[in-house]
């Protein structure tokens, strides 16, 4: 099967319309990857609140009828491009997504229940007959189980496979009743109604139903494959994920050279690359001066930019913080999350002013200053499907400091005093003793200027292009299509 394929690509957000996480940034890139490669994409999100006045898009289909709840219910489809070349198409329904100004909300299974459905429609209406639908997470995870339930006796996708893929077992969708008024579309969990499988099930659970009725499954780096058909990292899903294991894959995620480019962004005064990385010093001086801290310059800046939550491991910067700072350092922190820590990042800041620079809310602008002008990207992970942060850090020549954990594990290798080799410093238990030693030791090797800048070069041409990616999708896209048409 040789031939270029229709790829019909969900998610809940694309980049740089809407973002939330590291998911709107693979459905920028990996679709204008998969057209690099000769087939045709179209990717299908929500329109989300202020989308439509900050971008150009045109109205595609208007009074799309959609069958929900018992009940036809009318939405329409704007038209938009991924960077000037991928076509996208953004449900425009006021009610369920425009009226809202983030991503996510309280009636999320609802919302995204009917954006899958609409979806379906879409495509019909277009007359754009995928070769294969890829889902994205738990929000178009029911996809899978529609085309079957639903739409099995439609010759318009009798041919149609489907991939999910999991950006993020933590969260799965689940929902412990259905809403009265759409119970006809929400997936029926009696035990006459349902496989083997998932009658151990009690809550309406998306990404099972995507588990099982997928025909092929794929996590966003090999190592998080394997993790979650563990109890650490199944979240209650890893007995499902074992007795599917036949038909699950790990892919890691790719870096989008055209948008994290040192030599190009934007957002950072000083472009630089390999052969002008003194420049990186003038963004340095910039950050300082941004978060209010001296101007230091043989002050190694140790950077967050993230969630700030359990996951990402603030906990052990937590522990040893207080430690750390006695060195002569400086921290930096551009993120929001949980309040607990953010109540102890505004300590941190008032207690250490002259080594702790915050801003607790996400700013894509400081973000890139960040990796620009920091020296050391800490990504202490207990859990990371893929990560991103790290391979922009090392894009920006920024070493990273990881868990071995997923995708971390997967794209960073630790750094060999010996034979010189490796990307940044990795260590194995999720524990803060561990932590600050190869923190410290991250800093034994910064007192050397020269292995540092040997070190920044190789991480700085490691690489992460989507190209290679997108064509591991081609092979499990075939391997899905395969299976539907056995």
């Amino acid at each position: 099967m040789n031939k270029h394929l229709k790829i019909l690509m969900l998610g809940s957000e694309v980049a740089p319309f809407s973002k939330a996480g590291g998911l709107g940034d693979v459905l920028r890139s990996l679709p204008k990857a998969l057209m690099n490669l000769g087939h045709e994409v179209i990717v299908a999100t929500p329109l989300h609140g202020g989308v439509a006045e900050k971008y150009l898009l045109s109205m595609a289909i208007t009074n799309l009828r959609v069958s929900f709840g018992g009940r036809q219910v009318v939405t329409a489809f704007q038209e938009g491009l991924i960077d000037k070349k991928v076509p996208v198409y953004f449900m425009d329904h006021n009610d369920l997504f425009g009226r809202y100004k983030h991503v996510y909300g309280h009636d999320d299974a609802m919302r995204f229940l009917f954006f899958s459905l609409a979806s379906i429609e879409l495509v019909k209406q277009l007359n754009f007959q995928p070769d294969i639908i890829h889902c994205n997470d738990w929000h178009t995870a029911l996809i899978p189980y529609f085309l079957k339930k639903f739409f099995a006796k439609d010759k318009f996708f009798s041919k149609t496979a489907t991939l999910l893929t999991i950006h993020n077992l933590a969260f799965q969708g689940e929902e412990p009743d259905r809403p009265k008024e759409n119970k006809n579309d929400y997936p029926k969990y009696r035990r006459h109604s349902l496989p083997e499988d998932l009658k151990e099930i009690k809550k309406v659970n998306f990404m099972s139903f995507g588990i099982v009725f997928a025909n092929i499954i794929n996590t966003v780096s090999e190592r998080y494959a394997r993790e979650i058909l563990t109890k650490e990292y199944g979240v209650g899903l890893e007995g499902l994920l074992k007795r599917y294991r036949h038909k699950l894959f790990g892919i890691i995620n790719g870096l989008d050279s055209s948008v994290f480019n040192p030599a190009l962004d934007p957002n950072i005064p000083y472009k630089f690359d390999v052969k002008r990385l003194s420049r990186k010093y003038l963004n340095k001086k910039i950050l300082q001066k941004k978060l209010g801290l001296p101007p230091e310059r043989n002050a190694p800046i140790l950077a967050f930019v993230s969630r700030i939550t359990e996951q990402k491991g603030f906990d052990l910067f937590m522990a040893i913080s207080d430690t750390i700072l006695q060195l002569p350092i400086q921290v930096v922190m551009v993120g929001s999350g949980a309040k607990r820590f953010h109540n102890f990042w505004q300590r941190l800041a008032k207690k250490y002013p002259d080594k702790v620079g915050v801003h607790l809310e996400f700013s894509q602008e400081l973000a890139s200053l960040v990796y620009a002008g920091a020296d050391i990207f800490l990504m202490p992970s207990r859990f990371e499907p893929s990560g991103l942060g790290q391979m922009i850090a090392l894009r920006y020549g920024t070493i990273p400091i990881v868990r071995a954990t997923g995708g971390l594990s997967d794209t960073i290798s630790d750094y060999n005093s010996v034979t010189g080799e490796g990307t940044g410093f990795v260590f194995e238990r999720y524990d803060p003793v561990d932590f600050l030693v190869t923190i410290i030791r991250a800093l034994e090797v910064y007192k050397d200027r020269k292995t540092w800048h040997k070190l920044m070069n190789q991480g700085m041409r490691a690489g992460f292009s989507w190209r290679v990616p997108a064509r591991k999708y081609v092979v499990l896209y075939k391997k899905a299509i395969k299976k539907r048409r056995r």
